[in-house]
């Protein structure tokens, strides 16, 4: 056998090897959010609506929450994201630094920018 040819193999092993494993490491992390997604559990869905979950279809894969008081949304278990603990915890870091920056650019009533500023 020619060396390449055992050296593609022995890489073409290794990469099928990590793939598998990164691929029952997430399954594994989805089974453990699905486990934490309980009626009483405040959650983001993946298009950023904020609920708490009222009741779980098991069969039909639905959620129902209640987005407000009285007001009940039936999405697919599929959507729901994660906690909304850790959903409202990244979400504060990057509106803070999406304020930061938008600030620096607004301009005032005399025509500067808060960079201009920054620069007197």
């Amino acid at each position: 056998m020619d060396l390449t040819f055992v050296i593609i193999l022995v890489a073409l092993a290794a990469l099928l090897f990590f793939q598998f494993r990164s691929g029952k490491k997430r399954q594994r992390e989805a089974e453990e959010r699905r486990t934490q997604m309980v009626p009483g559990t405040e959650v983001m869905t993946n298009f950023g609506l904020y609920g708490t979950i009222t009741a779980i279809d098991e069969d039909d894969n639905i959620a129902t929450l209640e987005v407000a008081p009285g007001v009940e949304l039936r999405v697919h278990r599929q959507v729901l994201l994660k906690p909304a603990d850790d959903a409202v915890a990244a979400t504060d870091d990057e509106t803070a630094d999406a304020i930061e920056d938008s600030t620096t650019d607004v301009a005032t009533d005399d025509g500067t920018t808060g960079d201009d500023k920054k620069a007197l």
